[in-house]
């Protein structure tokens, strides 16, 4: 982008005084040694280490250099309506993540893309991808391809490409296109399962179009979740420098094999500020290879919706420790229905596999193909038992947002309410017609408190369904100290803790 070249050239002016500083305390120090001490020798040892360091970090780079490939993408020139251009420019770009965007080196910045001749001018973009197979097939970004007519793939021997999409899967941010060769130096897809922080990790991509740039760093984290970006996260962090351009390019341990793909960075500024995350490579190839082979992604899929489970919402359910995912509804004839799945349920295994929140039982479900048999840890009222569920296929995000359009809501103390009529439901585009409408929340009361808003919808009251206001208030009077709530919010059902003033 025009913004950050203009940064890189500011920083390269400032940069060599920097450098006359360094070097001039340097030299001052290097020429007044502690009088009467001898000269400090460098320590072999140490030395040694840094070489072999230095070498695993070099090779690193040599092994996966061959297989980081350039993309350069263009979206032709098209006429628009008059209702497009009379939009807001936020709205006449491509909507694109700002995390995304910002890795992504997409067009200039701030300019009207309709260039005030009623069509949107041709826009070129780039990213890096990955060869994963010798006859062809790339990995990168979804967000890197989303939208493209065109794509050119440059390889690292100087040969220019045209690319075609094979599949993409916005739900991962991942992508695979093909260019038509032969014998193409391949990566080695590894385990990032065994990935811990602190470990070494080199980053290989084509920040600001300069390509075939080595950054590396370690790992700052991984499991990285609820960052809004994709339906399904577990993203790497590192502190590797990575910028836009970036977005598609490996990451990769110190023996070259592949353990991400460079995703996003979460900067103000929108270059490196240490901060950047890889969707892992065990997630990657399991796209990858779907994408390769039928074009799309089939996941697992349950049919309920889940919510974190905290202390308070623990505590209320009988429950001593808060660990698992809450379900707050189960969709009718779903897989989740079938196997007899209850609201209230608390899944706190998949298989093997520990759950200790939504995200975490939303991916092992995923991970699953449909038709799959799983079993399910569930804690129901106090007591553990096991629930095996035959799962379905996953719908699209359409299909998921008719299915919760009918869920339920929940409701609070503080607050005024009238029942649910089925004129009111058809104003707030619910389908249920039973429950009560939150239409005012004191302020600085237990439902403000507890986070209760207006056009809530209360379901339930300590575990029974509310009719009348009346039943709300005498589930209040019951309750000693707290209460708890089942509402629906934006067609989303939540389980609440309200807090009782005594």
């Amino acid at each position: 982008m025009n913004r950050s070249f203009e940064n890189v050239r500011r920083k390269a002016l400032v940069l060599p005084a920097a450098l006359v500083l360094l070097a001039g305390s340097a030299a001052a120090f290097a020429v007044t040694p502690p009088s009467g001490q001898p000269d400090a020798q460098p320590d072999s040892k140490a030395i040694e280490f840094a070489d072999s360091l230095s070498a695993a970090f070099r090779d690193a780079a040599a092994k996966i250099s061959p297989s980081v490939v350039n993309i350069t993408t263009t979206v032709k020139a098209h006429a628009v309506s008059q209702s497009d251009r009379d939009a807001p420019p936020a709205q006449q770009m491509p909507q694109i993540p700002e995390e995304f965007r910002r890795f992504f080196q997409f067009g200039p910045q701030g300019a009207n893309p309709f260039g005030g001749m009623g069509q949107i001018p041709e826009q070129h973009g780039q990213g890096s991808g990955v060869i994963i197979r010798q006859d062809g097939y790339i990995l990168t970004n979804n967000h890197v391809v989303d939208g493209a007519d065109d794509l050119t793939v440059r390889l690292q021997d100087g040969r220019e490409l045209d690319a075609k999409v094979v599949g993409t899967d916005p739900d991962s941010d991942l992508a695979v296109i093909h260019i038509d060769a032969k014998n193409l130096p391949a990566a080695h897809m590894g385990n990032s399962d065994s990935l811990q922080p602190g470990d070494w990790v080199v980053a290989v991509g084509n920040p600001f179009g300069l390509d075939h740039t080595v950054t590396a760093g370690i790992v700052s984290a991984t499991g990285r979740g609820n960052m809004g970006l994709t339906t399904f996260e577990d993203f790497i962090q590192t502190d590797a420098a990575i910028n836009p351009g970036n977005s598609g390019g490996p990451m990769v341990n110190l023996h070259g094999d592949v353990i991400g793909i460079n995703s996003a960075i979460r900067s103000a500024s929108g270059g490196n500020n240490g901060v950047g995350f890889a969707i892992p490579a065990t997630l990657a190839g399991q796209v990858a290879d779907s994408l390769i082979s039928s074009g799309h992604v089939e996941r697992g899929w349950l049919g309920v919706s889940v919510q974190l489970l905290t202390p308070e919402l623990a505590a209320s359910l009988g429950q001593d420790e808060s660990q698992g995912a809450l379900v707050a509804d189960v969709m009718p004839d779903t897989p989740a229905a079938k196997a007899g799945l209850e609201s209230g349920d608390i899944i706190t295994r998949v298989d093997q596999q520990s759950v200790d929140s939504p995200r975490k039982l939303m991916n092992a479900v995923a991970s699953h193909q449909p038709g799959e048999h799983i079993k399910l840890a569930v804690d129901r009222d106090g007591s553990s038992k096991t629930v095996q569920v035959v799962l379905g296929e996953r719908p699209g995000a359409q299909q998921l947002a008719a299915g919760h359009a009918t869920a339920r809501s929940e409701g609070s103390l503080g607050i005024r309410v009238q029942p649910l009529t089925p004129e009111l439901a058809s104003q707030l585009g619910v389908g249920e017609t039973q429950g009560l409408v939150i239409t005012e929340v004191e302020s600085d009361s237990p439902a403000a408190r507890a986070g209760l808003q207006p056009e809530d919808i209360v379901l339930e009251a300590a575990r029974q369904p509310v009719h009348s206001s009346s039943d709300l208030t005498e589930a209040a009077k019951a309750a000693k100290d707290r209460l708890l709530l089942k509402i629906s919010r934006d067609g989303h059902p939540l389980y609440i803790v309200v807090k009782i003033a005594s």
